[in-house]
Order: C-alpha cells, then sequence, then structure tokens
C-alpha cells in the first residue's frame, strides 16, 4: 500500500472584497440579428456557459502536480 494525500481547492474564484465569485457564466446563442435563441423544448434560451477561470482544465491540475512535485523533492 503506497501512502500519499490528497490536495483539495476550489474551482470558484475571489472578488476584490474576499466573497466568493461566479464559477462561471452564461454565454447567451444569438442569431444573426443578435437576438437570443429559444429553445422550445427546454422552455429556455439557449446558451453554453464559460468557465470564469481556467482552474478546471486538466492542463492546469498538470502543471500544479509537476510544480507539487519539484517542491517535495
Amino acid at each position: 500500500m503506497t501512502s500519499g494525500f490528497w490536495v483539495i481547492w476550489t474551482m470558484r474564484p475571489f472578488d476584490e472584497r474576499g466573497e466568493w465569485g461566479a464559477k462561471q457564466k452564461k454565454e447567451y446563442i444569438l442569431d444573426k440579428a443578435g437576438n437570443k435563441l429559444y429553445d422550445p423544448k427546454k422552455w429556455q434560451y439557449k446558451c453554453k456557459s464559460i468557465p470564469a477561470a481556467d482552474w478546471n482544465e486538466q492542463k492546469k491540475a498538470e502543471e500544479w502536480r509537476a510544480a507539487w512535485a519539484q517542491l517535495c523533492k
């Protein structure tokens, strides 16, 4: 059995006041005229989520793991 530990961090940023910021924001999908597209099946406007920070990307986790490994040597 190998020993190890987990490092857990938040995926939400903090704002200037030290309060929780948004994890993601909503970007509406627009038609050619610039109007929001409505999805009648979901009863809402079509949108996509945009991350507020790049912390949730696999590449970031790999960078942090490598940096941590260097510190532990």
